[in-house]
């Protein structure tokens, strides 16, 4: 897949290719290969196409905020993938749900460990809309925004 379709700038250099595999471990799942192909390429770029309709009326359009599967990055998956598992329904999402991006609305993005699909979760109403079959077919979901 040639992700420079989607003109990333900002790219943080991945640290290490152990860093994706390391992450698997952790937390017992492993990420599409269309996933990891992007990790590799485009580690928590920022894209001029990030934009994406959600099908939920108060939404409508938002924006894709990818994680960077380095350690210390501000906006690592390390540290930004979980959900507060005090909040029981939050925690009932978290045994489903990887968290591997935001919206700067503060809504997630997340892959479904039993069918690998990519999921919109509204952080507000935890209503769960699903996106896409697999990475590549969001990546082609995203645009650019007009304004």
């Amino acid at each position: 897949m040639n992700w420079e379709f989607l003109k990333p700038y900002d790219i943080m250099e991945l640290e290490s290719e152990s860093s994706i595999e390391e992450f698997e471990k952790e937390i017992g799942y492993t990420f599409p290969g269309d996933f990891k192909d992007f990790v590799r390429h485009c580690n928590g770029a920022s894209f001029e196409k990030e934009c994406f309709d959600v099908d939920i009326e108060e939404i409508g359009t938002t924006d894709f905020r990818p994680y960077s599967f380095n350690r210390t990055d501000s906006i690592s998956i390390w540290r930004l993938s979980g959900f507060d598992e005090t909040d029981e329904d939050l925690k009932e999402i978290a045994k489903k749900y990887i968290n591997i991006a935001d919206t700067s609305f503060g809504d997630l993005i997340c892959y479904n460990v039993t069918d690998n699909h990519l999921y919109f979760i509204d952080h507000e109403t935890l209503e769960i809309v699903k996106l896409a079959d697999s990475f590549t077919e969001f990546s082609h979901m995203l645009y650019e925004d007009e304004y």
